[in-house]
């Protein structure tokens, strides 16, 4: 709070003004001080012009105001003339060298200094604010104090722009000694700066420092953690958030971080203890619920999510109810949830309608899927996702000329839509067609996402269908690596390995496709025929295939 808003009656209405606001002149005229409140709701509405016009008139009729001064500087400054804000905040100290508006003149035109990057000047002017501060802090009695603490923060932050976290760090012990308090906060703060710039042993540092002066503060330990978490110390970060929660059991950031990191180390019943917890301090907020169950999507812990998201008729918990409910695979209930997304919900109703068809198609019903995802396109006719959807509802139904068709008007609307240019190259390569088209539609696609495991499989069955066995069986292996355990890849891999006269690496590679799980994407009759080709494989691969079909049996 600047020293002259705590003498002067304006504080109702200069509330309106941003933070740190030059104060009003002392012993102004009362033409001034309106005119200074004008300046003030106009930079709180945003309108500079008018700020510096009122700031104007109010210096006709009290020139000799520093105060009116810093407030003009200040506002120049906002605006991008440097060198005008700097004359002001001079003229400022010109007229006010010394006392409680020379302190404010020194960190204002410190401030335009550091803000015009002159930076040992700038240190010059904070500095001499500071001591001016403190030496102002120090002549009242420690009970009736009142301190600005922002020379120091100030100081701090310039200091640690230069690359000097020690005169930073520096600046916040001077603040301290007069008021630990502020002092944790600017700790804290420069904490902050240093995290953000990377440099994680300089911001424990100062987070040690802030927490010895005040132990129990919840935004240093939540930013303790956040720390501990980019060092990769997982133990330390967990104990800063069990610490910030105690301090604030409430606390929304600090349940879902808490939840996350479990969540990470594969700790469920700690995850559900955080996240259930969150969920209780904010029942009816939508918002935490949504965040909550979208954790749970990402962890492919879909009846957790669908714990969090039911109930409410919020547009985001619907979608997420499908999304859980389709990992479930309970295809009708997953297909109720995204109808009930509105038609208002933008965004959010394009990806339902799109999920809507997927789920539908799923659930046997391919006449409804089309006709789902044709009303969304209805109403977002450009729509991409939309567009993708209709083309993967067509080849569900059965119509794969259609579907191809589809992709390609996909690719009308956005040429690197990966998946589309994926399709497209995975289904000439089925069909044995276009071969050089298909590979360069794949690797378009891998040029958007370059670790894709299932555009890597598709770029692998190109060449393989190509006879370049080599580059098949490496981009295959890398689809592997990337994916897990996948049947469709690890078929292909087979498939690669044996036609490279490698018959054990076949085998292995098929064994390993019958005992992958279902990834989920088709239907029990596809699944057996799918399994019934890789089995006949192996028996025609001897004796070693055939009792690989016997044990699975």
């Amino acid at each position: 709070m600047s020293h002259l808003l705590r003498a002067l009656p304006l504080l109702a209405l200069a509330a309106a003004a941003p933070a740190r606001a030059a104060p009003a002149p002392q012993r102004a005229s009362a033409p001034a001080i309106a005119d200074y409140v004008r300046a003030r709701l106009a930079e709180a509405s945003g309108d500079h012009a008018a700020a510096l016009e009122a700031l104007r008139r109010a210096l006709l009729h009290d020139p000799q105001s520093a105060q009116l001064h810093l407030s003009y500087a200040e506002t120049l400054a906002r605006t991008g003339d440097l060198a005008a804000a700097e004359a002001e905040a001079r003229r400022a100290l010109e007229l006010a060298p010394s006392g409680p508006a020379a302190a404010d003149g020194h960190l204002t035109l410190g401030r335009v200094l550091a803000q015009a990057r002159r930076s040992a000047e700038a240190v010059r002017e904070l500095s001499e604010a500071a001591q001016l501060e403190g030496a102002r802090a120090r002549a009242e009695p420690a009970a009736e104090r009142e301190l600005d603490p922002e020379p120091w923060r100030e100081l701090s932050r310039q200091r640690v722009r230069m690359g000097d976290e020690a005169g930073a760090a520096l600046a916040c012990e001077e603040l301290a000694a007069l008021d630990p308090g502020e002092g944790a906060q600017a700790y804290r703060e420069l904490a902050g700066r240093l995290a953000d710039a990377r440099e994680l042993e300089g911001a424990r540092r100062e987070l040690d420092r802030a927490l010895k002066l005040g132990p129990g503060d919840p935004e240093t330990l939540k930013l303790l953690a956040r720390v501990e978490e980019a060092r990769g110390h997982d133990a330390e970060a967990r104990s800063a958030w069990e610490r910030a929660i105690a301090a604030d059991p409430d606390d929304p950031d600090a349940l879902l971080a808490a939840g996350q990191l479990a969540l990470r180390k594969g700790d469920l019943p700690a995850a559900r203890g955080w996240l259930r917890q969150l969920l209780r301090s904010a029942p009816g907020e939508a918002e935490a619920r949504a965040r909550v169950a979208a954790l749970w999507l990402e962890a492919r812990q879909p009846a957790d999510a669908l714990e969090a998201a039911t109930g409410g008729d919020d547009p985001r918990l619907a979608l997420l109810r499908g999304l859980a409910l389709q990992q479930l695979r309970r295809w009708g209930e997953a297909a109720t949830a995204f109808a009930e997304v509105p038609h208002g919900a933008g965004e959010l109703y394009a990806s339902a309608r799109a999920a809507l068809g997927y789920v539908l198609a799923r659930a046997g019903r391919p006449a409804e899927a089309l006709r789902a995802v044709k009303r969304g396109l209805a109403s977002q006719p450009d729509d991409p996702g939309l567009r993708y959807a209709l083309g993967e509802a067509y080849d569900r139904a059965g119509q794969r000329d259609a579907a191809l068709a589809q992709m390609r008007e996909v690719l009308k609307v956005k040429p690197d839509h990966a998946e589309a240019l994926n399709f497209l190259g995975y289904a000439w390569a089925e069909r044995g067609e276009r071969l050089d088209e298909a590979q360069a539609y794949v690797e378009r696609a891998l040029k958007v996402e370059p670790d894709n495991g299932f555009f890597l499989d598709s770029l692998g069955w190109v060449l393989f269908k190509k006879g370049d066995l080599p580059r098949a069986v490496a981009a295959l292996e890398k689809a592997d690596r990337l994916v897990g355990p996948e049947p469709t890849i690890l078929d292909h891999l087979g498939d690669a390995y044996q036609r490279s006269q490698r018959p054990a690496d076949a085998a292995r590679a098929w064994k390993r496709a019958l005992a992958a799980p279902d990834p989920g994407g088709d239907d029990e009759k596809v699944l057996a025929t799918r399994r019934a080709a890789v089995e006949r494989k192996l028996r025609e691969l001897g004796p070693s295939g055939a009792r690989a079909v016997q044990t699975r049996r």
